[in-house]
């Protein structure tokens, strides 16, 4: 759990400064699938007053809960990747 809060501590701090810079307008978004959109609900958890908005992609809203599902869903397509790949390594 400690690390799901650093990554929102992380994320907060990561919006703020990119609102900070010169070429910014101040207005933050976010997009990502996967792992960075993960970090985008956890730093949208915190409200950065200059985030206006995320855009996860293939990210489930808890990764606790979902984990296990994408995981076993990933493991049924592993004994075909590995037929499709094993030709390529062939000598």
């Amino acid at each position: 759990m400690e690390s799901v809060l650093l990554e929102a501590k992380d994320g907060y701090d990561t919006v703020e400064w990119a609102a900070a810079q010169p070429w910014s307008n101040g207005k933050v978004g976010m997009h990502g699938g996967s792992y960075l959109g993960h970090v985008q609900w956890q730093a949208a958890s915190l409200a950065p007053p200059h985030l206006v908005t995320i855009f996860p992609t293939l990210a489930s809203t808890s990764i606790y809960h979902n984990t296990l599902y994408h995981a076993a869903r990933s493991n049924s397509r592993l004994p075909w990747a590995g037929v499709q790949c094993e030709c390529r390594f062939a000598s």
